[in-house]
């Protein structure tokens, strides 16, 4: 099992992976389908999380857990990780500039041509 997830924890191959697999299996999850689904209710919903050594760890979540916060770094560097995969140094340096000061890009469809391959060539 990988400690970060990054795209290769979607690939076919990772879903193979003996390690996640046995993780799998020593989870067990219960649903309640008698409770009303938090994000229509409003509703507050416990969540308990037993150890095999009687250990508990509770939580109470309302509604949709709020989205995971990044830091800009940690953010560009996800960013990097998706964007070298298909466009080179420059181009991907280039996109991230961009969108970081996309109030002042005159015009939009420079950052679609980037982000589109209608530059694919030009910055190799």
């Amino acid at each position: 099992m990988r400690d970060r997830v990054s795209l290769e924890s979607y690939t076919d191959e990772a879903a193979q992976d003996s390690g996640l697999h046995a993780f799998r299996e020593k989870v067990k999850m219960v649903e309640h389908p008698e409770w009303e689904p938090p994000h229509i209710s409003g509703e507050k919903f416990p969540i308990v999380i037993k150890l095999k050594d009687g250990t508990e760890h509770k939580a109470v979540f309302s509604g949709a857990v709020k989205g995971i916060r990044l830091s800009d770094d940690e953010l560009m560097d996800r960013y990097m990780d998706c964007a070298l995969r298909v466009l080179s140094r420059r181009s991907a340096e280039e996109g991230a500039r961009m969108i970081l000061t996309l109030d002042k890009v005159k015009d939009v469809s420079e950052v679609m041509d980037l982000f589109t391959f209608g530059r694919k060539n030009k910055n190799k």
